[in-house]
């Protein structure tokens, strides 16, 4: 099961990826943003990086999110700050131990049921 969530979940790592460059639906967007910065937070968390400019730009990531969640459409520099943000979780994650992502993944995928 725990390889199952991973592979679902690097799927969809990749998905959001290219959504963030080329996607014009914001809902998708925003869900797929989610979806990295939860799993980078928890590992930034477990790997003590809670302070890093990576997490500081995750963080940041998500207060655009917030503050466009009501608006019906999404402006390219609120575009760019989640790409940015995207990027950044991106880097933790890459650079964060395996299991740790796994088990991340594994509380997304907890969290979403």
């Amino acid at each position: 099961m725990r390889q199952a969530i991973r592979a679902k979940w690097s799927k969809e790592a990749v998905k959001a990826q290219i959504h963030a460059l080329t996607g014009a639906d914001k809902e998708k967007l925003l869900g797929y943003a989610q979806m990295l910065l939860f799993v980078a937070s928890a590992c930034a968390v477990c790997t003590k990086r809670s302070d890093s400019p990576e997490y500081r730009i995750c963080k940041a990531g998500v207060n655009v999110m917030d503050d466009i969640k009501d608006s019906p459409t999404i402006k390219d520099i609120d575009r760019i700050s989640i790409h940015k943000a995207m990027d950044a979780a991106m880097m933790i994650i890459e650079t964060t131990p395996e299991e740790i992502v796994s088990e991340a993944a594994i509380l997304l995928a907890n969290y979403g049921n």
